[in-house]
């Protein structure tokens, strides 16, 4: 257990982090400070190799911004309070490993937010994914019109700002706004682990190029992109890890790689 807001678990290479603020889960003060510190500490952290960001309880990953603090917020200053969670989001999106967001129940407004800003997006059958501002009289403040029209595309992002309706499961994943759908959240939990460790035994430096890459190229040009590619996989070239899998191949087993 963090501090309070977020109950952390490891299991070998993995790290699990989960909003605690049940039932519903909203994001406020306490989850914000205490996300903060894990994804700083996780993020240099060698021997953490995937991220899974659920809901506590298992029946809601977050129905988004704790209005209750809204006082409080007001008293810090919104676009201060507002800044401080685009950081933190973006500091996620950033991070050289794996991060998975584990959706069951209601991922709105803020929660669907961080649900963008993670590298892989699962649900299960229960899932309600929304940007509802627009009924409160307001917009995404935490980057989610950038982000769900980047994920989904103009016309279906611009569907889901204007009208702030709940996409369902299986719309979501037609969309592109969930990689997987399960039918519970006992297989999804599972599905989530099963994904987190496959991909926390890849060669770890290969996986922070890959995501530095992808994260680079936004708003270059096709020979900028092509050229920040080609020197970022050039450093690959030769790593003990490099080796190891020529070797594997070669060798038809399973590669042990140690990011290096």
């Amino acid at each position: 257990m963090l501090a309070t807001g977020l109950i952390e678990r490891r299991q070998a290479a993995v790290a699990e982090l989960s909003l605690d603020n049940t039932p519903y889960n909203p994001i406020g003060v306490e989850q914000v400070a205490a996300l903060d510190e894990a994804v700083t500490r996780l993020g240099a952290d060698r021997s953490v190799r995937a991220i899974i960001i659920n809901g506590a309880g298992g029946k809601h990953f977050s129905l988004g911004a704790n209005l209750k603090q809204a006082d409080a917020i007001a008293a810090a200053g919104s676009l201060a309070f507002c800044q401080q969670r685009h950081d933190l989001y973006r500091r996620i999106e950033l991070l050289e490993k794996p991060v998975i967001a584990s959706i069951s129940g209601y991922c709105l407004g803020g929660g669907l937010e961080l649900a963008l800003a993670c590298h892989f997006r699962y649900a299960d059958a229960s899932a309600r994914l929304a940007l509802p501002e627009v009924e409160l009289g307001t917009a995404p403040l935490w980057g989610g019109a950038y982000r769900v029209v980047r994920t989904v595309g103009r016309a279906a992002g611009l569907d889901m700002l204007l009208t702030g309706r709940h996409v369902e499961a299986d719309e979501a994943l037609r969309l592109g706004l969930l990689h997987q759908c399960y039918e519970n959240h006992s297989e999804l939990e599972a599905g989530v682990w099963a994904s987190a460790e496959a991909l926390a035994a890849k060669a770890p430096l290969a996986v922070a190029a890959i995501l530095r890459v992808v994260n680079g190229q936004q708003g270059m040009g096709p020979e900028e992109a092509l050229s920040f590619e080609l020197q970022e996989f050039d450093k690959l070239s030769g790593t003990r890890d490099n080796i190891e899998g020529i070797s594997a191949l070669f060798e038809k087993r399973e590669p042990h790689f140690v990011g290096e």
